[in-house]
């Protein structure tokens, strides 16, 4: 999974005189969920945000979003991919910490959609403002470890 520094899942705006808009992916393997599966306790994202450039938060609307999404490939299409829904506010702050938010209903639909979705469950975190267009490269950075923690009770 990419992002705009590395191979880091972040989102925010390019800073090149455009400012492009940065949007950030991350995807979870489904392959070791066993069939079967009686009810789900819960399951959670963790994402690390390890730094933030620029100031993102003040200017790219104050909340960064998550979005349940599925994309056979990560391309340029998977950034207009369109949301299976909307998951909730994974930050609102620029504090280097873990970030956690839960992401069940997200989870119980691509594991009775596993098949069709290749066994993933997959996430795009966006500001929901396109860019400042200041020309500073603002991003909220995710270097991980970013974790899925589900827990779900077998027959």
């Amino acid at each position: 999974v990419g992002g705009c520094l590395g191979s880091a899942p972040c989102a925010g705006d390019s800073g090149s005189a455009a400012n492009a808009q940065w949007k950030g992916f991350i995807g979870f393997d489904m392959t070791g969920v066993p069939a079967g599966i009686q009810s789900w306790e819960f399951a959670n994202i963790n994402m690390n945000q390890t730094s933030v450039s620029g100031a993102p938060y003040a200017t790219l609307g104050g909340t960064l979003l998550l979005d349940h999404v599925n994309f056979p490939t990560l391309n340029a299409a998977s950034f207009n991919t369109a949301s299976l829904r909307p998951i909730g506010t994974l930050s609102t702050t620029a504090t280097v910490e873990n970030k956690t938010l839960p992401v069940l209903v997200a989870v119980q639909d691509d594991y009775a959609n596993r098949v069709a979705r290749g066994n993933r469950t997959q996430y795009r975190l966006a500001f929901p403002t396109v860019s400042d267009f200041d020309g500073v490269f603002d991003a909220a950075v995710f270097a991980g470890p970013n974790t899925l923690n589900v827990r779900y009770f077998l027959p």
